[in-house]
């Protein structure tokens, strides 16, 4: 199995709450800056030498006020795009940690039903065999994996020989369900199907031979 394949989880950069608060006082400082200048530029043009009436002032202050407004939606639009940022950020992170924590309980039923395989009672390799065909079918990244090790207990030497020597009870149990297995997943049904995964068979023993 790929090491890189377990530790390849990509690491995202954490949204800065303080880079959102730097923008809006930078925009609100662009804005009180706007509206002073818009202020001082409308009573030059408009009062020149001549001194400003009460209607001027308030035509003035109205148009600046104008001005700060088109800057305030500017603003509100940049604190929207900033929080929109932040959201799918934090979404992002959500998803891959429950990514990591399905890799890893996945590597955990790996480690689990290969570890029955080698077990000295056949009821439990037997277990072993079933827990790793339903890790296929649930991690379908590493289902060629979990079929390869199937496949490798497969054409391990077998003595089916009750009487000869490295005879282990249940193992031709063992073989037939690894067997089974295989076949009902190449059959069509409705949950996950082996079809175009790679059975290496060869040079197997056969175990359905009479004890």
């Amino acid at each position: 199995m790929r090491d890189s394949r377990f530790r390849s989880i990509s690491k995202y950069r954490r949204p800065s709450v303080s880079a959102l608060a730097f923008h809006v006082l930078a925009v609100l400082s662009l804005a009180a800056g706007s509206f002073a200048a818009a202020l001082w530029v409308l009573m030059r043009l408009v009062g020149g030498s001549a001194p400003l009436t009460v209607r001027d002032r308030t035509d003035i202050l109205k148009i600046a006020l104008t001005i700060v407004a088109g800057i305030g939606g500017v603003v509100a639009l940049v604190v929207a795009y900033r929080r929109q940022r932040l959201h799918e950020e934090e979404n992002l992170r959500s998803r891959e940690a429950a990514r990591r924590d399905q890799i890893k309980l996945f590597i955990e039923r790996f480690s689990s039903a290969t570890a029955q395989l080698g077990n000295e009672h056949a009821t439990v390799r037997i277990a072993g065999v079933y827990a790793l065909a339903s890790l296929a079918d649930d991690w379908q990244e590493e289902r060629r994996t979990c079929i390869a090790v199937l496949c490798a207990y497969f054409r391990m030497p077998y003595q089916h020989l009750s009487r000869k020597d490295g005879w282990r009870p249940g193992e031709r149990e063992v073989r037939q369900a690894i067997l089974s297995l295989i076949c009902n997943r190449l059959r069509p049904h409705d949950g996950p199907t082996w079809e175009g995964q790679d059975f290496d068979l060869s040079g197997s023993a056969r175990p359905f031979h009479d004890r």
